[in-house]
């Protein structure tokens, strides 16, 4: 199977895919703004989305490898529950990992770790399930 076989079976491309991954980048960057707004006031909201960038980047990975754009998401509720847990999981990995290297700002401070995966599984997860039982997209 090839590369672009392999990925077409994992996202689709429909506007469905795309009212998914909008309402995703909201719940992340509103989550992202929410923490800036926390330790630095208004004036630290600009930097929210370089702050999200690294973990915005590992929710592309891990989407894909989990195939949260695509058909394998919506085969049951406990399985999109599943999907965007690991996808968000993976995400914080690999933001966490990028913030803890030369290239970006930030350190991967494991209470910060703890946060961003519970709050951001608070966030995903129902939506995911929300928009998979109700059909919504």
């Amino acid at each position: 199977m090839s590369t672009a076989a392999a990925l077409s079976s994992r996202f689709d491309r429909s506007a469905t895919t795309v009212g998914l991954a909008l309402v995703d980048l909201v719940l992340i960057m509103a989550f992202f703004v929410l923490g800036e707004l926390q330790h630095g006031g208004v004036a630290a909201i600009p930097s929210a989305p370089v702050a999200a960038a690294p973990f915005l980047f590992g929710w592309v990975v891990s989407t894909v490898l989990l195939g949260l754009y695509g058909p394998p998401w919506r085969e049951s509720l406990r399985d999109a529950a599943i999907r965007t847990a690991g996808a968000w999981t993976g995400a914080v990995a690999i933001g966490q990992l990028l913030r803890d290297s030369a290239f970006l700002p930030g350190n991967a401070a494991p209470a910060f770790i703890l946060v961003s995966l519970v709050v951001g599984m608070a966030l995903l997860v129902p939506w995911r399930l929300a928009a998979l039982r109700f059909e919504l997209v």
